[in-house]
């Protein structure tokens, strides 16, 4: 099938404790095929978490995607997000 890898993965580890936890994704595929037969190398990505509980009301969340700033393409000729991070504050009512 076109752009879908024979093989593919993914692992995930969390971890908690009482007010705060993190963890981490691990996602790959192997080579695939675009149009034309033309080859696409695979790739494995690092995803990370963690999330803290200020107060029963308030939690602080950041997460990084793809952490080493990999290049990949999942079709021919289209680039993929690069190293993503984003933080978030949460209140609770």
């Amino acid at each position: 099938m076109l752009r879908r890898a024979r093989e593919h993965g993914r692992i995930d580890i969390d971890y908690a404790v009482s007010n705060w936890g993190a963890g981490a994704t691990i996602e790959g595929q192997s080579k695939r095929y675009d149009f034309g037969g033309d080859r696409m190398g695979g790739y494995a990505l690092l995803n990370t978490r963690a999330h803290w509980h200020l107060s029963s009301d308030w939690t602080l969340r950041a997460k990084v995607d793809n952490l080493f700033d990999q290049d990949y393409e999942q079709a021919l000729g289209y680039n993929t997000p690069g190293r993503y991070v984003e933080t978030s504050l949460t209140y609770r009512f």
